[in-house]
Parts: structure tokens; C-alpha cells; sequence
């Protein structure tokens, strides 16, 4: 797991590509017990480095998916980079900070699962990438004024119809 940004740690995620750890996939399950329409995710961010190791550890790229509610399948929400360190010198001091967000306030809607898919970066042959932390921000999915119009219509047609036998 990831703890709060706490970097050398064994809450550090460390994936690499001489271990055959990259690709790595990390799939987050949203706790859909009490809001059962999932959620609406407004911001993402992903932080990776550590410091005292190869500068290129703070490199990261990886692939968004999603999976809504009622659907088990994921789409990708696109494919995410940022990789401003070149030399793989150790002792260096380096990390990044991948934010998603969307003009509209809104990512996706309906959210169950939540996928990461890292790859191997490219400025280094050994080098994966060392996650801190990955924050996903959102609020519970709530129904369309129209869907619960539509809902509370056809609740009261149901008890007008009991009333009349």
C-alpha cells in the first residue's frame, strides 16, 4: 500500500523492470455497499520518487482505467506521463506529481474500480518506478433530478392504482 506521501517506507511501491514488475497493474475496489451508484471522481494524482536512489525512479507513465457500476469492464481514461529526469545517477533527490482533472469538474461518473497499469519509463534500462502515493477525490454518485422524477412518478401511479380497488 501507499501511506500519506511517507517516501522510504515499506508503504512505498516499488516496481521495476530487471525484476519483471513493469508492467504493474494496481486496481483499486470502491466500496459500493452504502453508495450503490459508485462515484464521481474529480481529481487523481499520482506522486512517485524517493529519495537517495537513481534520479530516474522519479520518472513515471501509466494507463487510466475505469470500471462503472453495473459493468464489469474497464475503459481507458487515456495514457499519462511525466518523465523530466534523464541521468540514472544515484543519490539523487527527485519526484513527480501526475494531477488529472477535467474542465468540467467531472473525470468519470459511477465509478466502482479504479485501474492503474505503470509501464517501464524511458530514460533508464533498469529503473521502474517508486510510487508514494496515489490520491483519488470524489463524492458519492447521486441519480439525475430526471431519473428520480421519473422514479417518484411512477411510485405514485403505483399507489393511486392501489387506491382505487
Amino acid at each position: 500500500g501507499l501511506n500519506d506521501g511517507t517516501a522510504n517506507t515499506a508503504h512505498t511501491a516499488f516496481f521495476d523492470h530487471g525484476n519483471n514488475r513493469v508492467p504493474a497493474t494496481i486496481t483499486y475496489e470502491l466500496n459500493t455497499s452504502v453508495n450503490t451508484l459508485g462515484y464521481d471522481i474529480t481529481e487523481i494524482q499520482s506522486v512517485a520518487g524517493w529519495s537517495g536512489v537513481n534520479e530516474t525512479h522519479g520518472n513515471q507513465t501509466f494507463e487510466l482505467f475505469v470500471s462503472v457500476v453495473g459493468d464489469a469492464s474497464f475503459s481507458s481514461l487515456g495514457s499519462f506521463s511525466n518523465e523530466p529526469y534523464v541521468l540514472d545517477t544515484a543519490g539523487g533527490d527527485t519526484s513527480t506529481r501526475i494531477t488529472l482533472t477535467d474542465d468540467s469538474g467531472l473525470i468519470a461518473s459511477g465509478v466502482d474500480e479504479i485501474r492503474f497499469v505503470y509501464s517501464q519509463n524511458t530514460f533508464s534500462g533498469f529503473s521502474g518506478v517508486l510510487l508514494r502515493e496515489i490520491d483519488i477525490e470524489g463524492v458519492a454518485t447521486v441519480p439525475e433530478p430526471s431519473s428520480m422524477a421519473l422514479a417518484t412518478l411512477g411510485g405514485l401511479a403505483i399507489m393511486s392504482r392501489r387506491r382505487r380497488k
